[in-house]
């Protein structure tokens, strides 16, 4: 049935705000006041205007202790009856990756939360990044929800009719079933982009039947956050114009989420794949992929056939992890930690402390450092370092519950082992290298292993584009060229700094620390370098647990090189004097061959107060930890932050090395362009052997601790 003219469209609008465990202050504080505040503000000059709203935990959590006048004025719209909040997964996780009492206890967490704070019981609940798969409607449905929304790129994939994407579905599984809306994609790309006068003649030309509702769910930063959306949200008054119409009925009627749930009744079924928005189902495929499939698109677009084009099945969520295993690694580990915590759980009287490491865990979820794409901060260290402090914490905490520790001891997993004290935890992963992947002070926390390779994205491609277009041109466009009216991020690409076409180069091998190569003194001679003899190769020496030899017992991981004709090399990584110090001792090195340990660490940035690099040894270095340079016959380095994490990692060689070292860098995309982003500093350290074949060990002794005032 065609609607009455002179109806107003429904529309059912979802503004979802987030901001990631680990965020600095600064970037909380300006989205308040930038986005936040504003839109609060204006929708309370609009009583007659009604919607949803989702906030995450860690904001709530940040406006708790920093802006809790923002949570007052928020209360206050839901009292009034013009905001229905909605639930979801506290921590804002990825929910169908988590175990499932985590599933369970994020959700409660946010529930217990807004009935708390708010005196509200939520019905319906957001998704992060509205990542869909078949087992969620029992999930939901356990916890209490009875709604959610999705992209319509969800139902186009399970092959609905797009022509009936204007109200909501049931979607079932084994033990449950759900209400799930349609998110119109449409409508996310023309709000807040299109002048209002526009976008309601679009709404009115595009209406389709009486009573059908339209949904709009996005994220809230878009208002004020996203490049130039600041300026034409407020001060050109693209928003109050919009809810100036919105109030008045000007062809379009604002409604909540729960108004549609509660009157309408839901007709129709349909099983929904694996899936989240389209654009990233794009990022998580490989690079080469993206570019291809994206091209494709474009071509049945330009043929006629979009919606053809908007029904290709691209990646999944889940493939982030085998595109970055250090996403993977961490998803491992924090899921067998959670998996621990729980178990000590059901037995422990401790209930403060179980609930202090739940709490930990659950913030080590948080979705944002996993992956990547125009969102996403896998490549931000400081957010992939927040939720490792977290999963530290929480580590310390399960420690506790299972009994006091005493000394040094060893958690053997299936793909990787851990040396632990008290204070430090060293991780060695058993995947043929015998790497140093976690290498943490535990009582700050920190990780100083926390260091990603280099690797292509399909966006470097428009990086070079965009070079070489600049050099073809000369200066290129003139400054606030289309700066007046923003377009929606997933369409333009901003390049921070020049020349970073320039660090476009891609590791061959993981960055973690202590991987080695055994290499021929006359190979490092023709080559110059030690840096210039390796490459960007995989290590080469690769390395298994050591097998005949009793060391169940011992607080030490062994391990043995294979393969390699020269001979093998014994590793072994075991405590040093007390809990803060550790070795990794090396035998059976040739003659005239240099044994190169690499050590990826990072103090988060590559030059800030109180950040240095020191080696002593014939001659003393003192300078940044993303420095570049080379030095003979060292004898130890420290890297230390004596103002911001204060915590210090002391290696010292014996014999005296070779150290080269050089910043690891990426570019990376983020909703303000492209960027530098430094992750640590690649520490070559070389020990070379003499005309016939030491007996004597290589040894690097490692010492972690805390430094700085107050301590």
């Amino acid at each position: 049935m065609m609607p009455i003219e002179g109806t107003p469209v429904r529309m059912a609008i979802a503004i979802h705000n987030h901001q990631p465990v680990g965020n600095f202050d600064s970037v909380f504080a300006e989205a308040v006041e930038r986005a936040y505040r504003p839109f609060l503000d204006a929708l309370a000059r609009h009583p007659g205007v009604r919607l949803s709203m989702h906030w995450s935990g860690p904001l709530f959590e940040w406006l708790e202790e920093h802006e809790p006048s923002i949570l007052d004025a928020l209360g206050m719209l839901c009292g009034r009856g013009q905001v229905e909040l909605l639930s979801g997964a506290f921590y804002e996780p990825i929910l169908a990756v988590i175990p499932p009492w985590d599933q369970q206890g994020q959700i409660e967490r946010m529930n217990g939360y807004l009935k708390a704070r708010f005196g509200v019981t939520a019905r319906g609940a957001w998704l992060a990044e509205r990542v869909w798969e078949p087992d969620l409607p029992e999930v939901l449905a356990r916890a209490g929800i009875e709604y959610t929304l999705v992209d319509d790129h969800h139902f186009l994939l399970a092959g609905a009719d797009a022509g009936a994407l204007r109200e909501p579905y049931w979607v079932e599984s084994t033990m449950g079933r759900v209400g799930v809306f349609p998110i119109e994609r449409e409508l996310r790309y023309r709000i807040p982009f299109q002048p209002v006068p526009e976008f309601l003649g679009f709404l009115r030309g595009s209406a389709r039947a009486s009573g059908e509702i339209r949904v709009f769910g996005d994220d809230g930063e878009k208002f004020g956050i996203w490049p130039h959306t600041h300026d034409w949200v407020y001060r050109d008054g693209w928003l109050e114009s919009w809810l100036r119409s919105l109030e008045e009925r000007q062809a379009i009627e604002a409604i909540p989420l729960g108004d549609v749930w509660e009157a309408g009744q839901v007709t129709r079924s349909i099983a929904l794949p694996a899936a989240s928005y389209p654009e990233m189902m794009l990022w998580a495929l490989p690079a080469a992929e993206q570019v291809r499939i994206e091209q494709e698109q474009h071509w049945l677009e330009a043929h006629g056939k979009p919606d053809l084009a908007r029904r290709i099945a691209t990646g999944t969520w889940r493939e982030f992890f085998a595109r970055y295993p250090e996403s993977r690694r961490m998803h491992r580990r924090v899921t067998e930690l959670s998996a621990k915590v729980e178990h000590a759980g059901r037995s422990c009287l401790a209930r403060t402390q179980y609930e202090d490491a739940r709490r930990e865990v659950h913030r080590a979820q948080c979705n944002c450092s996993y992956w990547h794409g125009v969102f996403g901060g896998f490549y931000l260290p400081h957010l992939r370092e927040a939720v490792r402090g977290h999963m530290l914490r929480a580590d310390a905490l399960a420690d506790g519950l299972q009994g006091p520790a005493v000394g040094w001891t060893v958690e053997r997993g299936g793909e990787e082992w851990r040396l632990k004290s008290s204070r430090v935890s060293v991780g060695v992963t058993l995947d043929g290298w015998g790497a140093i992947v976690e290498l943490a002070e535990r009582r700050r926390p920190f990780d100083f292993a926390c260091v990603i390779a280099r690797r292509r994205e399909a966006y470097h491609g428009r990086i070079e584009e965009a070079a070489r277009r600049a050099a073809a041109q000369g200066e290129g466009s003139a400054p606030g060229e289309a700066a007046h009216k923003p377009e929606t991020i997933h369409g333009s690409i901003g390049v921070k700094e020049a020349g970073l076409e320039r660090l476009l180069e891609y590791d061959e091998r993981p960055r973690y620390a202590s991987q080695e190569w055994m290499i021929s003194a006359s190979d490092v001679a023709a080559a110059g370098s030690i840096r210039d003899s390796i490459g960007r190769d995989p290590a080469r020496l690769r390395f298994a647990p050591t097998r005949g030899r009793d060391t169940e017992a011992a607080p030490l991981i062994a391990l043995a090189s294979a393969g390699d004709p020269r001979g093998t090399i014994e590793k072994e990584i075991v405590p040093g004097r007390d809990e803060d110090e550790f070795e990794v001792r090396f035998v059976g090195l040739p003659a005239e061959t240099w044994l190169v340990s690499e050590w990826n660490l990072s103090l988060l940035t590559a030059a800030a107060p109180g950040r240095r690099l020191l080696l002593e040894g014939k001659t003393r270095v003192a300078c940044a930890p993303g420095s570049t340079g080379e030095a003979d016959s060292v004898t130890s380095m420290r890297l230390e932050d004596s103002e911001y994490l204060h915590v210090a990692l002391t290696l010292e060689f014996e014999p005296a090395a070779r150290v080269e070292w050089s910043p690891v860098e990426t570019v990376s995309l983020s909703e303000a362009g492209a960027e530098r982003v430094y992750q640590g500093t690649a520490f070559l350290i070389g020990f070379r052997s003499g005309p016939e074949a030491g007996s004597a060990p290589i040894r690097i002794t490692a010492r972690v601790g805390e430094v700085g005032a107050g301590l």
